[in-house]
Formats: C-alpha cells, sequence, structure tokens
C-alpha cells in the first residue's frame, strides 16, 4: 500500500467518524465543550489539519506519525497521560461512537486537546519527511 493510499485511508477513517457519531441532525443539544468538538472534526491543534492551510509544513506529529486526533488519543508517546485504549482497525468505527458520549472521556479528550493547543511546539514534527517508511 502505497502513503497516499495509507494516508487517505486514515483521513477517511477520520471524517467518517463525525456521521457515525452523529448520523442525523437533531435539535438535541450535545453540551459538547469546544475541545470535544475540534477532536470529532479534526479541526484542532493537529499537524494533519494545519497542513491543510499552510500552516504547518508537514502533517507528522513529533514522534513520525501522522498528527491526527486518533494518534494522539490512542499512540503518540508525547500525550501517554492521555491516552485512551487503541481500537482494532474493525472496531474504529465503534471506537468513536463510545468515546465522546461518556463524560470521563470527553474530559479526558478535553484535556488532551488543552494540552496540544498549549505545547503545539513540542507536537509537531520539525521534518518534512515521516521518520518511517510506510508499507
Amino acid at each position: 500500500m502505497s502513503y497516499h493510499t495509507c494516508h487517505i485511508q486514515t483521513v477517511s477513517l477520520l471524517y467518517v467518524s463525525v456521521y457515525s457519531i452523529i448520523p442525523k441532525i437533531s435539535n438535541k443539544q450535545l453540551h459538547w465543550s469546544r475541545e470535544c468538538i475540534q477532536f470529532a472534526t479534526g479541526h484542532g491543534p493537529f499537524p494533519s489539519y494545519l497542513k491543510r492551510f499552510g500552516l504547518h509544513s508537514t502533517d507528522y506529529c513529533g514522534c513520525g506519525e501522522i498528527g491526527n486526533p486518533l494518534h494522539y488519543a490512542t499512540r503518540c508517546p508525547l500525550t501517554l497521560s492521555y491516552h485512551h485504549k487503541e481500537p482494532s482497525p474493525q472496531f474504529i468505527v465503534h471506537w468513536w461512537k463510545s468515546a465522546l458520549p461518556r463524560k470521563l472521556s470527553r474530559r479526558n479528550i478535553d484535556n488532551l486537546i488543552t494540552f496540544l493547543a498549549t505545547n503545539e511546539d513540542l507536537i509537531k514534527s520539525q521534518n518534512t519527511t515521516p521518520s518511517h517508511t510506510p508499507a
């Protein structure tokens, strides 16, 4: 699988997640914080988002992987104290459905996004090439 294909699949899983969490428009208020909305949409302090607007030179995290919300919440060694259990690929949609409805998970996500926003220079990769070569 090429880097481009792998990257598109990663991005696709991210955007499918919002629809998985909220499949239809409703008048019911969700009471999500700004940070939870940033996490669910991917529109926050993530290199994968910032690169799209030229606000960062690469979409990689400081650890060498693509810096998207799922990466920071489950795999990144720089955010270890905020980790959730990483889902298997077949359970990613279920993970998204269960992560935000729970109050404790939302609080942890709020703290994660606050950490990422305040430590932006730490989590951004200074390299323009990945530290690993995708298969």
